[in-house]
């Protein structure tokens, strides 16, 4: 980033809560805008007050501007003003400035409009950076019950022994692989006695689901508070037979043609796997007074990556499904939330190879678990998926999210598994 003049240059630190500068009362305006010529302007506030400024910028000479707010009919109101007065020199960033997250994904957004300079930043919506992101209250799991699938290993093993740290009354871990599921049910079961049970659970059986939920209940006393649909797989192949054109060898020749009975398989894990816990455990929770569930989606439901269309296509769904439970069930005094896992290393990988800059399975159960004890919508296991939420469906960043996309599809063919 270009620095601005030292007398207006924007600070930013790790404060707690810190400032986002606010250059007007300190300087004339008429004495910085001498320095404005060609330079790139980012003015947070699309108040009648901060368009207005905007408009003396882009008057004094200002290169681009870009306007941030997170009321979208304000800023429609500054782009159409401006834009009618200096034609493509005014872009727009939807985005709330209240955490340190928020705040740098809109810097990093206004970065992107402006060919990666920001000369100047002026804050006009009179507002602060305030803490980070939510924190887990431990004590609101604290006697609770809980049933965790996919629980003898990665992210649903951390799932299940934060809870057991946060005070959980009873937890039961549900998996298919019987090896794991004993093992990690002993160790936990020795640390805490009479609080843990494993049970042989394949997910895509609506049977085994049902009675795995009904042993969980009766381990429990016939309650059960929390449930985590977290079972699941990332599938890689392809839609169909790969073309000549830019598709021999690389990384296609490992990947098979996806049959129809792949997306059955696929569906039946990743989707009807937490449609079947739904549905048993919705009528105990129903008769107890209420309860959560927490159904783990993906980042790839926001940002469809080629060569995972079953993937993508599951937790698209089961997202959809989450939500629209979410109001179906709300007077009922159930909670359901989606939850992203973020970029985690666990086996999901090929090869086992996640990312270098992949988190630990507990650093994503602890930021699904502080989001659900807040009842968050959507949890976000990571701050690149909060990040990509925002934008992969935002009418003006389509060019951004295409051009992002299709990089990782050109690297996956040529062999490189990136995210």
């Amino acid at each position: 980033m270009t620095a601005a003049p030292s007398s207006i240059r924007t600070s930013i630190t790790n404060d707690s809560e810190t400032d986002i500068t606010d250059v007007k009362g300190r300087i004339p305006m008429e004495q910085y805008c001498k320095s404005i010529p060609g330079k790139n302007v980012l003015v947070i506030g699309a108040s009648e007050k901060g368009t207005a400024l905007a408009e003396e910028l882009l008057s004094s000479g200002a290169e681009k501007v870009v306007m941030a707010d997170s009321d979208m009919e304000r800023l429609r109101l500054a782009n159409e003003r401006l834009n009618d007065l200096f034609p493509g020199r005014v872009r727009i960033v939807i985005s709330k400035t209240d955490t340190r997250e928020r705040f740098f994904w809109m810097l990093n957004e206004a970065l992107s409009l402006m060919d990666g300079r920001i000369d100047l930043l002026i804050n006009e919506s009179g507002g602060t950076m305030a803490g980070t992101s939510l924190t887990l209250e431990r004590e609101y799991y604290a006697g609770k019950t809980a049933v965790v699938t996919g629980a003898a290993s990665g992210i649903g093993l951390a799932l299940i022994e934060e809870l057991l740290g946060c005070g959980a009354e009873k937890v039961v871990l549900a998996d298919y692989n019987a090896k794991n599921m004993e093992q990690h049910a002993e160790r936990l079961s020795s640390k805490f006695p009479g609080r843990v049970k494993g049970i042989l659970c394949n997910v895509t059986v609506e049977k085994d689901v049902a009675d795995m939920i009904a042993a969980a209940a009766e381990f429990f006393g016939g309650r059960i508070d929390l449930l985590v649909n977290n079972a699941g797989a990332g599938m890689a192949g392809v839609f169909t037979q790969p073309s000549s054109s830019g598709h021999a060898g690389g990384g296609m020749a490992a990947l098979r043609v996806q049959s129809n009975e792949d997306w059955e398989k696929a569906f039946a894990l990743n989707f009807y796997g937490a449609l079947y816990g739904c549905r048993a455990v919705i009528p105990i929770m129903q008769k107890q007074g209420g309860g959560q569930v927490i159904n783990v989606i993906s980042g790839i439901a926001f940002y469809p990556m080629a060569y995972q269309t079953m993937y993508a296509a599951t937790k698209a769904a089961l997202n959809g499904l989450t939500l629209s439970l979410r109001t179906e069930y709300w007077d009922d005094n159930i909670k359901f939330c989606s939850a992203t896992p973020g970029t985690t290393a666990t086996a999901i990988w090929p090869d086992g190879k996640a990312p270098e800059t992949a988190q630990t399975p507990r650093q994503s159960a602890l930021r699904i678990l502080a989001g659900a004890c807040h009842n968050r919508r959507v949890i976000f296991g990571d701050d690149a998926d909060e990040s990509g939420s925002r934008n992969c469906f935002h009418p003006e960043y389509g060019d951004i999210v295409d051009g992002y996309l299709l990089k990782v599809a050109r690297e996956r063919r040529s062999g490189g598994w990136v995210v």
